[in-house]
Order: C-alpha cells, then sequence, then structure tokens
C-alpha cells in the first residue's frame, strides 16, 4: 500500500536570487521557517509514508523519525535549506557512509 503526501507548496524559502551576491546565503529565519516547514511534514507523514518534493521531484521515506532522502542530490538539497544541525537530526542520507537511522 503506498502513502504518499504531496504538498502543493514547497519548503518557504528555496529561492536564492542569481543577481544579487549578498543573499547567496539563507537569513536565520528563512532557515528556521524552513525547519518549521519540516516539522509540519513530519508530522503529517506516518511511519513508512512518503513525503514529495513536486518541484524538485524527489522523495524522502519517513522511517524512525526521520526522512530518508532517495539520493545525494535529494539530501544536498535540503542541506542547503536548514541548519546542519536540522538536518543531522531529521534527515538521512544511505548513500552516504555512516549515515544510519
Amino acid at each position: 500500500m503506498w502513502r504518499c503526501a504531496i504538498f502543493s507548496s514547497i519548503p518557504p524559502y528555496t529561492h536564492k536570487p542569481q543577481y544579487d551576491a549578498t543573499n547567496i546565503m539563507l537569513k536565520k529565519y528563512q532557515i528556521e521557517a524552513n525547519e518549521k516547514f519540516f516539522d509540519n511534514v513530519m508530522e503529517l507523514v506516518k511511519d513508512g509514508g512518503i513525503y514529495c518534493w513536486v518541484s524538485i521531484n524527489k522523495q524522502f521515506i519517513k522511517r524512525g523519525g526521520k526522512l530518508i532522502a532517495e539520493d545525494n542530490d535529494a539530501y544536498d538539497k535540503v542541506s542547503e535549506i536548514v541548519s546542519p544541525e536540522y538536518l543531522k537530526k531529521k534527515f538521512v542520507n544511505t548513500n552516504k557512509p555512516g549515515d544510519t537511522l
């Protein structure tokens, strides 16, 4: 049985304008908003369920209170928009040696 949560929205702050060299990094409030978004995803998706990030065509499976990235690219996309601490606490990259549930 497939369980998939498809959200029509993307995490709130993923757009980084190419023209503004001073805005390469997300601001703290933007990172916090993204983390809150993923906290909501974690509440909505049950263990074994799938979160689909439609705009980048990537999937994450929820297991053991973490979201498992389907590949390195999916994990890298999340790492760009959340803090390193949050990433380590809530996400797993199964393609990276030593990264486990």
